[in-house]
């Protein structure tokens, strides 16, 4: 899924303009500004707090239930209407376990999802004007007071030596007692080699993990020119590493085991890695051509991926 965003600021009577649009299919999202909400959360009867919530077109939460605008080559739109939504906003609280003694200053990252059974929760990074940050306590509590409605993925932080979160959906009551462990991280090192076992002359790599509860999660990292790497902190699942210089994962071999192009399982068992790449591959050419207006919906990127 492809997002482009483009944020307009609305004027005092709440209209808005966007000049200058392409052709395709859009949704339109209101946000209401952050002290706006304060204002509204401190005005509200205790116990019952509400304000507003982000609101797509034509009025509703969700972008499920959202309409999409549809906008044709020299076709303009007017007189759209979008009635933002008031909410009730509820608690969030419960204990981290697994933290190690020495970490101080923790905390959680709760991120609104684009839907509670999404494998992409970050497609929304922050709908609601950032995201929310709570605190965790020396004995493992946290209390996030105001949660707006919505599917997250709470996720702990400093995500470097320990890793973990969990997914939870706000819907019409306080959340309590809500418990998360999070693990010790994986440091992944090893060596990159030719075929022949010579080094090869890579600047960078990246690794990238699909987590059923978390979504894709990306980690660059930076090579020797002895071929030696080392990438701390990843959490433990399938990965895919690559390379943007001209090289090509043949295999990797971790922990006595070995797998077949640039996919491998990563595990906390020590992880010491061998990949070993060529510099075979295909080559693609083309030209891009450039006309003064768009015949139909407009490229501006051309991408290659290789197959599973």
């Amino acid at each position: 899924l492809a997002v482009a965003q483009r944020p307009v600021p609305t004027d005092k009577a709440g209209k808005f303009a966007f000049p200058a649009v392409l052709p395709g299919t859009y949704y339109l999202r209101a946000i209401p500004s952050r002290g706006q909400v304060q204002q509204q959360l401190r005005d509200s009867p205790a116990g019952k707090q509400a304000a507003f919530v982000d609101t797509m077109y034509p009025g509703v939460m969700y972008i499920e239930q959202a309409a999409a605008v549809k906008l044709d080559p020299g076709g303009n739109l007017y007189n759209m209407r979008i009635e933002m939504q008031k909410s009730p906003y509820y608690s969030f609280s419960g204990r981290v376990s697994g933290i190690p003694p020495e970490i101080r200053g923790s905390g959680l990252v709760l991120i609104r999802r684009a839907a509670f059974d999404s494998p992409f929760p970050f497609t929304w990074a922050n709908p609601y004007a950032g995201n929310l940050s709570v605190q965790i306590g020396a004995d493992g509590s946290f209390s996030a007071p105001s949660v707006p409605p919505g599917p997250y993925w709470a996720g702990y932080t400093p995500a470097g030596a320990v890793r973990g979160g969990a997914q939870f959906l706000m819907a019409d009551r306080n959340l309590e007692d809500v418990r998360i462990e999070v693990t010790p991280a994986i440091d992944l090192t090893g060596k990159i080699v030719f075929e022949d076992g010579s080094a090869p002359n890579l600047r960078n790599g990246s690794m990238s993990v699909f987590l059923s509860n978390m979504g894709v999660y990306v980690r660059g990292f930076s090579v020797a020119p002895s071929g030696e790497f080392i990438v701390p902190g990843l959490p433990a699942g399938p990965y895919r590493v690559e390379f943007q210089d001209s090289a090509v994962v043949r295999k990797v071999e971790i922990n006595k085991r070995s797998f077949a192009g640039g996919e491998f399982e990563l595990t906390p068992l020590d992880p010491q890695a061998v990949i070993t790449v060529a510099r075979t591959g295909g080559a693609i050419q083309g030209t891009i051509e450039l006309q003064d207006q768009a015949k139909a919906y407009p490229r501006g990127m051309v991408t290659i991926a290789p197959l599973p």
